[in-house]
């Protein structure tokens, strides 16, 4: 695989390890606050919950209308065109946080859950700050102020799980879980605003400009909804034949699936579609960068998802505590499954970088409702059924993905899956399985935990010094980082 150019590699590449490591702290908090949390509310309430967030993500994805995704993937942007597409944004967000909030009633009504009103009526409010959180975000990001982005993150994060955990502390019980989700992008929000100095003016007329973006964004925006309605809509069809405490169990065990998800491929697109961007005329560069992008995510939140399989059991007790012992198969079936959820997501990367985005947006309007579809057909055998189908769904999603962006962006594929297969079989599964069996060998969560880590670190020691093509890719991204 030939090398991309020392100096935009190594500021992607840098970028990258900056958001990781932003993430790497995100994602700590919030499995302490999960830990937390879960010791003071109940499966029930995280069932009904689920199921509400399950519309307020999906709104906060439509009203985005993917314009930070299209002002991220611009080669070159006026400067007014932030500040009116700001306006545009947040209008759509105000009308479809609307719309949540007066259908709140009639979803609660087909679920059979009341509490369900109230909740989606206070979550109105999500999409609305959704609809403008991008736009913040992306200013500084253009700037490639990685760390402060990623400084940002976190502190909204910490401060609101701890102004849950004070709530719940309290007594409360779903209400906690309302202003842990509400305070984070309010808390973002402002704290952008502060560190970025940057409002928007006032608003104006859609120049040229702001037409063009708005083109871009309706594509972008088809596979932002599409996305986040593979994610999100499990929990709700699983509350339409499941008791909350059901739907609850599942939700944790997704919760660690996602966590990675969310915090590794979703925010690495913000350093990947600049750099990609920046290559796409260059085909060849454009294979390598995306090749070397997709080696982070191999390395990284695969061998995540491989150990998060081996040692679910001591995870979830450690996590969740006493009573939530039936969420431990579906956090290993559904942590196998996103392995090739997380490659099949990176392509959506190249579909947006290489300048593909209307064909990304063709491919994920059927490719997505087939996932849905598989995973809609295991609702027969409950939340286990919903797992393993939603897992194979994704199975079939991965190498569909690779071919299409692949072709669309005129590059090879086969290479970019080889990639993959690889470390699948020479790094992730070997590692998972020791972890596995030297966890087996003793009693006790933290000491389960432990020697499964154990393992795991001489399995990736053993592979780094007994395979070439491993050493080659660690070291490569390494000299990518030190440039």
């Amino acid at each position: 695989m030939s090398g991309p150019e020392p100096s935009l590699a190594t500021s992607g590449a840098r970028g990258a390890v900056v958001t990781l490591a932003g993430q790497v702290v995100m994602v700590a908090t919030r499995v302490v606050g999960l830990a937390v949390l879960a010791r003071l509310l109940t499966p029930e309430i995280y069932g009904v919950m689920a199921i509400a967030t399950g519309f307020s993500t999906f709104a906060i994805a439509v009203t985005a209308l993917g314009i930070p995704m299209a002002l991220a993937g611009a080669t070159e942007i006026s400067r007014r065109a932030p500040s009116t597409l700001f306006y545009v944004s947040l209008a759509f967000g105000v009308v479809v946080g609307g719309a949540i909030a007066l259908a709140a009633p009639l979803i609660a009504q087909l679920w059979g859950e009341p509490q369900l009103e109230p909740v989606l009526r206070w979550l109105a409010l999500a999409p609305v700050m959704g609809s403008v959180l991008g736009i913040f975000q992306l200013h500084l990001a253009r700037q490639l102020r990685f760390v402060a982005v990623a400084a940002v993150g976190t502190f909204a994060t910490v401060t609101s799980f701890a102004l849950a955990i004070a709530v719940a502390a309290g007594g409360a019980g779903i209400e906690a879980l309302v202003i842990q989700t509400l305070s984070l992008p309010a808390i973002e929000l402002v704290v952008l605003a502060i560190v970025g100095r940057w409002l928007p003016g006032l608003p104006r007329r859609l120049g040229a400009d702001e037409r063009a973006l708005l083109r871009d964004a309706r594509h972008l925006l088809g596979i932002n909804v599409l996305g986040q309605t593979g994610r999100y809509v499990t929990a709700p069809m699983l509350g339409l034949v499941a008791t909350p405490a059901q739907v609850g169990l599942f939700d944790r065990a997704q919760q660690l699936v996602l966590l990675p998800l969310g915090l590794t491929i979703d925010q690495m697109k913000r350093v990947a579609l600049p750099v990609l961007t920046r290559v796409r005329d260059d085909r060849e560069r454009l294979a390598s960068y995306y090749r070397r992008a997709q080696q982070l995510a191999t390395y990284g939140t695969g061998l995540l998802f491989a150990l998060l399989a081996a040692l679910a059991e001591p995870v979830v007790a450690i996590v969740f505590g006493p009573g939530w012992e039936a969420a431990v198969p579906l956090l290993r079936v559904l942590a196998i499954g996103g392995i090739v959820r997380a490659f099949g997501l990176t392509v959506q990367w190249l579909h947006m970088g290489g300048g593909s985005a209307r064909a990304g947006l063709r491919f994920n309007a059927w490719a997505i409702p087939l996932v849905v579809a598989i995973t809609a057909a295991g609702l027969p055998w409950g939340a286990m059924g919903v797992a393993v189908a939603n897992g194979v769904g994704w199975l079939m999603y991965w190498p569909l993905a690779v071919r299409d962006g692949a072709r669309a962006a005129g590059i090879p594929a086969a290479p970019i899956v080889a990639d993959a297969v690889r470390v699948i079989l020479t790094v992730l599964a070997p590692t998972a399985v020791v972890a596995w069996a030297a966890a087996s060998l003793v009693t006790g969560v933290w000491p389960m935990l432990l020697l499964g880590l154990v393992g795991a670190m001489v399995t990736l020691a053993v592979a780094f010094a007994a395979l070439p093509r491993v050493r080659s890719d660690v070291t490569g991204l390494v000299a990518m980082v030190r440039g």
